[in-house]
């Protein structure tokens, strides 16, 4: 069962980290801020 979660937070993560880079135009900042909110959470 945990490897499903972290499948599904794998692909989730990812995801959000292709569309903030696209919104921020640059890819490092999207990638520090899917993995500085997916820390949070």
């Amino acid at each position: 069962m945990s490897f499903l979660l972290i499948a599904v937070g794998g692909f989730f993560g990812s995801i959000m980290r292709y569309e903030l880079s696209l919104l921020a135009q640059k890819r490092l900042i999207g990638t520090w801020g899917v993995n500085i909110t997916g820390s949070i959470f």
